[in-house]
């Protein structure tokens, strides 16, 4: 019976150290010690007293505060112009308003609904009496 072989261990299943996994151990405490003296000068009081991560995090929030009121002032100047042009529209289209022959309009819109029932109407009594034929024919059919 043969025994199958896992590559990187020896004979006895135990795991062989070559050169590259030593490096692999090296490089990983060396990226670890990084990101811990990292973390702790962040975290760190300063020579002021104040964290260095506090120091970035309130120039941040100034940041953000001048941004929000840069959009406001550009939210108010928005909205001027629109209420300006807002007014313009109410005003021309108050004058397209008095322009338009309404009275035309109404007698024309009166006479097309007025052709329109009367086409329905039409269209409805014709089906009202081949439907009244049909159930005529299928009682003489039955004998009622």
């Amino acid at each position: 019976m043969r025994v199958r072989r896992i590559p990187g261990f020896g004979r006895d299943g135990v795991m062989g150290h070559t050169h590259d996994r030593d490096l692999d151990l090296l490089t990983a405490a060396l990226i670890g010690a990084a990101v811990g003296v990292t973390a702790t000068l962040l975290i760190r009081p300063g020579s002021s007293g104040r964290r260095p991560l506090m120091t970035g995090l309130s120039m941040a929030g100034r940041g953000a505060r001048w941004a929000g009121m840069a959009g406001l002032a550009g939210a108010q100047v928005a909205g001027r112009e629109a209420m300006k042009r807002a007014r313009r529209g109410v005003k021309r289209g108050t004058e397209l308003m008095e322009e338009l022959p309404l009275d035309n309009l109404r007698d024309q819109l009166r006479d097309y609904l007025d052709a329109a029932k009367g086409a329905i109407e039409d269209t409805v009594r014709e089906e009202l009496q081949d439907l009244r034929k049909s159930v005529r024919r299928r009682r003489k059919r039955f004998g009622m």
